[in-house]
């Protein structure tokens, strides 16, 4: 009996010893291997140049105040060769050309005449007095804005000495009806964030007509699509004088300058 008792304990035993080892190895088995964490890079990384991102210029919108202020509700001949004045200006007219040479000869005549006579008192005065007059001329000028009534802003023989929305380059032409008007001025009409320059290549005919206007993307700078489509729409509305001695079609460029509202 003894020995049947012993069996069965030993047997009860071993069965309890199994179930432990396998409970144990099936724990074991559960249980994640440790992986090893790398510590955290505090090394300061430095871009490469490749990962940049570039801004195109139009993209960029800097708003200057100033430079707005500094630029002139006007239009200047890029052509004009009179002598510049902030003050005392008037358009690049016919006009004023005529009249810039007529000062000129006028002024070549009273001093060969002075040499002549040997800088006698009777030329002495006349000099003085007709220099008297052209000083009072001149002080007596008043800059006034161009518009669809005003052919011309003064008689002053000054071109303005500064920035305006609008120059053109065309030899030898002027405004029609020496109204500088008649070179249209979009410079308003693009409204936020349209600061910058759009130049316009056109070709005019005899008669002053603007027969082909076309964007100059490498010469304009900050150009957007409204500053563009108004720029061509403008030059395409302005007008020259007409000239006999013109070709038929002269090539020449308008640059219009936008300023935002």
């Amino acid at each position: 009996m003894n020995n049947l008792t012993d069996r069965i304990l030993f047997a009860l035993t071993a069965a309890v010893a199994v179930y432990i080892g396998i409970f144990i190895y099936l724990q074991m088995e559960s249980i994640e291997k440790y992986s090893e964490i790398s510590p955290y890079n505090d090394e300061i990384s430095m871009m490469k140049p490749e990962d940049i991102l570039e801004i195109p210029s139009e993209n960029i919108d800097i708003q200057s105040t100033a430079n707005q202020q500094d630029i002139k509700n006007t239009v200047k001949d890029i052509n004009d060769h009179r002598n510049a004045s902030s003050e005392d200006w008037s358009p690049n007219t016919k006009e004023s050309f005529d009249g810039a040479k007529a000062a000129y000869d006028a002024e070549q005549k009273f001093k060969d005449e002075a040499r002549s006579s040997q800088y006698n008192n009777e030329v002495k005065k006349i000099i003085e007095e007709r220099t008297k007059n052209l000083q009072n001329n001149k002080n007596d000028k008043k800059n006034t804005s161009t518009n669809p009534s005003n052919n011309s802003s003064s008689n002053t023989n000054n071109k303005y000495d500064g920035q305006t929305l609008v120059s053109y380059d065309l030899a030898k032409r002027y405004p029609h009806q020496n109204n500088s008007w008649n070179i249209r001025n979009p410079g308003y009409t693009c409204g936020f964030g349209s600061n910058g320059t759009v130049v316009i290549r056109i070709k005019v005919n005899k008669n002053g007509n603007v027969i082909s206007a076309e964007y100059d993307a490498t010469a304009s700078n900050r150009a957007n699509e409204c500053m563009i489509e108004q720029a061509k729409k403008y030059a395409e509305m302005s007008r020259f004088d007409y000239s006999s001695n013109a070709p038929e079609t002269q090539t020449g460029k308008i640059i219009y300058s936008f300023i935002s509202q």
